[in-house]
C-alpha cells in the first residue's frame, strides 16, 4: 500500500483563494484547509485549465486543454472515446468512487457513483437526519453536499479493507450556487472583514468585446422574475451583473452568503480529514484539495468567471501525503493539466499523453517542478501567466491585454498598446500562440497510426514512416515543457 497510495481529490467549485486564510487572507475563516496546508505542500500560483466548469472537468479527467477534449464551454460535450482518468486508474487496479458533482459530460465506468436525488434529500429533509447541515433559508433544506461527503466515507470505509487501493473524486457544488451554507456559517462571516472589492469604477466597459459578449455585459441587462434588485439573489452570476454603488449592501450581503458557503465547504473537507484520520487511512492516503475555478463577485466589476482576472483564474490546490511529500511548504506555479498526471503518477502508472506534469513524483523525489508558468484556454480566447506577466490573447479580434504582475498585482493597468514594452508583449504572444497552436490530442493520433515507425524499402524511411515514428514517440507534456522553456528565454533576456 505504501508505494500505491490510496488517492482522495477532494473539490470544490467556484472557491476563490481569499476565502482561505493559508492562502493569504488573515480574515479568512477555513481551519481544515489550513490543517491540511500544515501537513502538505500548496502552491502559491496554481491555476485552472478553464476558469469555466465543463472544460476545466473535462480537462480533469482527460488530461488535455479544451480544444483537444472537444468541451469548449458548458453545455458541449467532450470527446466520450477519450480515455479518462477513472479507466486509467481501474486499469492500475484502483477501486473507484465518484461522489457528488460531475459536469464533465458523460460518466465513464466508474465503480461506485454516488449523487443524492431530490427525492433521497427531500426524505431525509423531513427527517431528524443533518440538523446541522440546513440551509439558513429553509430549515427542510439539506445541503446536499453534506450527504455527499457521508455517502462518499461510506464507500471509502467499504473500499479500504480490500486488497486493491481506492481513488475517490469528492466533488462539492459549494461554493458555487445556490449559497445555502448553514446560518451558523453565515453567523461566522464578519461582514466588516469582506475583502476589499478589487475594482475601478467603469472598467468592465473597456474589456475585450469578446469578453464582453462571453460574460453577457452587451446589450439589455437580464433581470430574474419577481426578483429585486434590493434583494441579494439578485446579483448572482453569469447573468450579465455589472456592479451598482446604490445596490453596495445587497451585494455584499450576497458576497457574505458566498464565503459562508466557502465555511462550509471547509467544514466538510475537515469531516473527510477527520474520519481518514480515525480510520488510520491518512497515512496511506494522497490527499488533494483544490477547486475547478473561482469567481468574480464584482472585482473589476462584474460576477462571473469566464475571464483571466485572478480572482476567477487562481485556484486553490494542496497536496498531502504524510512521510512522502514535504509538510508545511509551498511551491510556485502548477496547472489543473498537472493533475491527471500527478494522480497516475501517484498510483505507478505514466500516462503519456497527457499534458501536464507528475507533480507528485517530483516532490517525493526532492526534484523542482519544470513549470515556471501557465497557459489557459477559454472559448475562443487563451492567455498566459508568468511571475512576472500576464497575457491574454482574443483570436476573434486579434488583440489581447497584458499585464504587469509585479507593479501591478491587481491587474488595473493594460499595457498591451505600451511602446515600451512591444517586444516583451510580442515574445509573449508568440510563445502563448505556439503553446495554443500545438495542443493535440496525442492519443487519438497513436491511435490512427497506419504503419510501423521501422517501416520501409531495404530500412529506408519514407516520409510517411518517418512521421509515425515521430507520433509513437509524441508525449502530450512536450508543449507544456517547450512553453516553459520559452519563458525562461524570455524572462532572462528581459
Amino acid at each position: 500500500m505504501a508505494d500505491r497510495p490510496n488517492i482522495l481529490l477532494f473539490c470544490t467549485d467556484s472557491l476563490r483563494c481569499d476565502a482561505l486564510r493559508f492562502m493569504g487572507n488573515d480574515k479568512a475563516l477555513s481551519p481544515n484547509a489550513d490543517r491540511l496546508a500544515s501537513e502538505g505542500v500548496w502552491f502559491r500560483q496554481a491555476h485552472t485549465s478553464s476558469p469555466v466548469c465543463m472544460p476545466a472537468r473535462c480537462s480533469l479527467i482527460t488530461g488535455l486543454p479544451a480544444p483537444g477534449h472537444g468541451c469548449l464551454e458548458n453545455g458541449m460535450g467532450r470527446d466520450d472515446s477519450l480515455d479518462t482518468i477513472f479507466d486509467k486508474l481501474k486499469e492500475a487496479g484502483y477501486a473507484t468512487i465518484m461522489a457528488g458533482k460531475r459536469h464533465f459530460g458523460k460518466t465513464p465506468e466508474i465503480d461506485v457513483v454516488l449523487s443524492p436525488d431530490e427525492r433521497e434529500l427531500g426524505k431525509l429533509g423531513s427527517s431528524d437526519s443533518y440538523l446541522n447541515d440546513r440551509s439558513f433559508d429553509d430549515e427542510q433544506r439539506i445541503n446536499p453536499d453534506a450527504v455527499v461527503v457521508d455517502q462518499c466515507i461510506a464507500a471509502i470505509d467499504k473500499a479500504k479493507d480490500a486488497d486493491a487501493p481506492f481513488f475517490a473524486f469528492c466533488s462539492l457544488n459549494a461554493p458555487h450556487t445556490p449559497l445555502i451554507p448553514p446560518r451558523r456559517c453565515i453567523e461566522a462571516i464578519d461582514p466588516d472583514a469582506l475583502p476589499n472589492f478589487n475594482y475601478t469604477p467603469g472598467e468592465e466597459t473597456a474589456l475585450p468585446s469578446h469578453q464582453r459578449w462571453l460574460l453577457g455585459l452587451d446589450g439589455g441587462e437580464q433581470s430574474l422574475h419577481g426578483v429585486e434588485p434590493s434583494d441579494p439573489a439578485n446579483w448572482t452570476e453569469a447573468i450579465g451583473r455589472t456592479y451598482a454603488p446604490q445596490y453596495r449592501e445587497s451585494i455584499d450581503q450576497w458576497r457574505r452568503r458566498y464565503y459562508a458557503s466557502a465555511l462550509y465547504a471547509d467544514e466538510l473537507l475537515g469531516r473527510m480529514l477527520d474520519y481518514l484520520g480515525d480510520s488510520g487511512l491518512a497515512s496511506d492516503t494522497l490527499v488533494i484539495f483544490t477547486s475547478d475555478h473561482g469567481q468574480q463577485y464584482f472585482d473589476h466589476g462584474f460576477n462571473d468567471k469566464h475571464c483571466w482576472y485572478d480572482e476567477s483564474w487562481r485556484v486553490p490546490l494542496v497536496m498531502r501525503h504524510p512521510g512522502k511529500l514535504p509538510a508545511g511548504e509551498s511551491r510556485e506555479f502548477a496547472s489543473w493539466m498537472d493533475l491527471p498526471a500527478t494522480i497516475t503518477g501517484a498510483a505507478g502508472e505514466d500516462w503519456p499523453v497527457v499534458h501536464g506534469f507528475d507533480l507528485y513524483s517530483q516532490l517525493i523525489g526532492g526534484v523542482d517542478s519544470p513549470r515556471n508558468c501557465v497557459a489557459g484556454t477559454l472559448f475562443k480566447s487563451c492567455a498566459l501567466v508568468t511571475r512576472k506577466w500576464k497575457i491574454e490573447y482574443y483570436l476573434d479580434e486579434g488583440t489581447g491585454r497584458l499585464f504587469d504582475r509585479e507593479a501591478d498585482p491587481e491587474e488595473q493597468t493594460d499595457l498591451w498598446r505600451s511602446p515600451a514594452l512591444e517586444s516583451i508583449r510580442d515574445k509573449l504572444t508568440i510563445a502563448l500562440l505556439r503553446w495554443r497552436s500545438d495542443i493535440e490530442s496525442v492519443g487519438v493520433h497513436q491511435g490512427r497510426l497506419t504503419a510501423k515507425p521501422d517501416a520501409g524499402p531495404e530500412g529506408v524511411k519514407i516520409v510517411a514512416n518517418r512521421v509515425v515514428d515521430r507520433v509513437a514517440r509524441w508525449r502530450g507534456d512536450e508543449v507544456e515543457r517547450s512553453l516553459c522553456e520559452a519563458i525562461v528565454a524570455i524572462e532572462t533576456v528581459a
